[in-house]
């Protein structure tokens, strides 16, 4: 057995861009993908945040250069509500801590890139969980 581990496809969902500067969850994330991708697995990327257009390019740019053989898709929600208040409640209390579930195109984007198959569905920190009830 020689200990190489074939390529896999890993899709991941994070609540900040992952920085090597950012605070300890952005490092950790950066970290975790980073790593991924000089092991040469194929890493999606899908980060639902508010942040600054400027970090989210800075993001993807080290990540992309961070050398390696994977392969990097990199997209960006924004976390936003776009329907009525009465409305965001009403879903908050069906779902709790589920924010992130409806940020605009999200589920849209999670469903295309399951569908094109994966090995490892990576739903990082509480409020992503909502998006695994999707996956298939």
């Amino acid at each position: 057995m020689s200990g190489d581990i074939e390529s896999m496809r890993i899709i991941t969902i994070f609540p900040a861009a992952p920085l090597p500067f950012g605070d300890t969850a952005a490092r950790w994330f950066y970290v975790l993908t980073k790593g991924l991708l000089a092991r040469g697995h194929e890493v999606v990327c899908l980060v639902v945040t508010e942040e600054q257009e400027q970090l989210l390019v800075e993001s993807q740019r080290l990540l992309q250069n961070a050398g390696g053989s994977g392969n990097l898709t990199f997209q960006v929600f924004s976390p936003v509500p776009t329907c009525h208040p009465l409305k965001r409640k009403i879903r908050s209390m069906l779902k709790p801590f589920s924010e992130i579930y409806y940020a605009g195109g999200l589920r849209e984007a999670l469903l295309a890139e399951t569908r094109r198959g994966y090995d490892i569905l990576h739903l990082e920190q509480l409020w992503t969980g909502w998006l695994g009830t999707d996956a298939k």
